[in-house]
């Protein structure tokens, strides 16, 4: 899941932002082949600093597209 939050003083300081500052918010839950969770993360990025690019196949008809690439795209300063 990614949301939109704002950073907290903590957060903040960690970062090297004002508190109040726009954050990406990643949670990531991956299971086992038993439906259990084994890995769950929350992490918490400068919206300055990071965008996230995907990538959909639609080359297969009558099925639902396929998510090929879902990566962070770091860059340096603002993005326009």
């Amino acid at each position: 899941m990614i949301e939109v939050g704002v950073a907290s003083a903590s957060l903040a300081a960690h970062l090297g932002i004002d508190p109040g500052s726009p954050l990406l918010i990643i949670r990531r839950t991956s299971y086992s082949a038993n439906r259990e969770v084994v890995y769950y993360q929350k992490r918490f990025y400068r919206a300055d600093r990071v965008r996230y690019r995907l990538e959909l196949n639609r080359e297969y008809p009558n099925r639902h597209s396929r998510l090929t690439e879902f990566a962070p795209v770091f860059e340096p300063g603002e993005i326009d």
